[in-house]
């Protein structure tokens, strides 16, 4: 993937200086998506919005594969097969998917609140009550709208 850091990660890997951009393989990748103590403010909001970028940026990579290739699905699924589990078979998933490449993901919800640092030295994170129960209510609504559910 490539992305633009926001952050700097040099303290894992010189070249992941902030405003630098890379194509992020291997090591790269994981310190991206992982790491959070050691990096900004250290709260988990930072690495979330990295996650969220990496993962926007594999969608767009994987979607224009299986738009140029159509093979591509399966090459993936047959690079990934020995590092993940599945319960459903190959071509269930490679169908599944093809159909899901027009689908468009929403935007992500994020909470308000606020960040403290715990007697035992993490990072804690405390929502605020008014948004967290705005959040829940808006997003059981929007689940009873979209689910067929006995009366």
């Amino acid at each position: 993937m490539t992305v633009t850091l926001e952050e700097d990660l040099s303290k894992f890997d010189a070249q992941m200086t902030k405003g630098a951009t890379l194509t992020l393989r291997g090591k790269q990748a994981e310190y991206f998506v992982r790491s959070r103590r050691d990096v900004g403010d250290g709260t988990n909001v930072s690495r979330m919005r990295r996650q969220q970028a990496f993962i926007r940026a594999a969608e767009g990579l994987f979607i224009q594969g299986i738009r140029d290739k159509m093979d591509y699905a399966g090459t993936v699924y047959d690079a990934l097969s020995g590092h993940m589990t599945a319960s459903s078979d190959r071509g269930w998933l490679i169908n599944k998917a093809y159909e899901c490449r027009d689908y468009r993901r929403l935007d992500t919800k994020h909470l308000a609140g606020s960040h403290s640092i715990s007697a035992d030295g993490f990072m804690e994170f405390h929502p605020d009550k008014d948004a967290l129960d705005a959040l829940l209510t808006a997003n059981f609504f929007e689940w009873l709208k979209r689910t067929d559910h006995p009366a």
